[in-house]
């Protein structure tokens, strides 16, 4: 199986895995899983200081996930927005499905905000570990 195979298969899995599924347009979608409600240990011991103490970590209500990373021609639509028009392409690694790595923290909230009002039809936002709730 060569690479591109590989990655095909992998594609075409999250695609019938998907729980939600947003189309982002010219034939480019966008595979999201629900993670449910709950709780879950978080960080580590011993391991990285930034990530002591493990800790329980309390999920009040379900979320959808991005599958995988956002890619290159995910953003490719959003670029339309006024902020990331002028901006050179964001990736140094170039190709469709390979992920967009040279963004800030500012162009991802543009892109989740984009795909909030145009695509979701609900609030997206970029997960970040301290916006999850710790129950101690």
């Amino acid at each position: 199986m060569t690479l591109s195979a590989t990655a095909l298969s992998v594609w075409d899995e999250a695609a019938r895995k998907a729980d939600h599924t947003v189309e982002l347009g010219g034939g480019v979608p966008m595979f999201f899983r629900r993670i449910p409600a709950g709780e879950f240990r978080m960080g580590s011991r011993g391991f990285y200081g930034d990530e002591e103490p493990a800790h329980r970590v309390l999920l009040t209500h379900d979320f959808y996930l991005g599958t995988f990373a956002v890619t290159q021609s995910s953003i490719g639509p959003s670029r339309a927005t006024a902020a990331l028009q002028d901006r050179p392409e964001p990736s140094h690694f170039k190709g469709a499905r390979r992920p967009v790595e040279q963004v800030s923290w500012r162009e991802a909230m543009t892109f989740c905000d984009w795909l909030t009002r145009t695509k979701a039809g609900q609030r997206c936002a970029r997960r970040r570990r301290g916006t999850w709730s710790s129950s101690g």
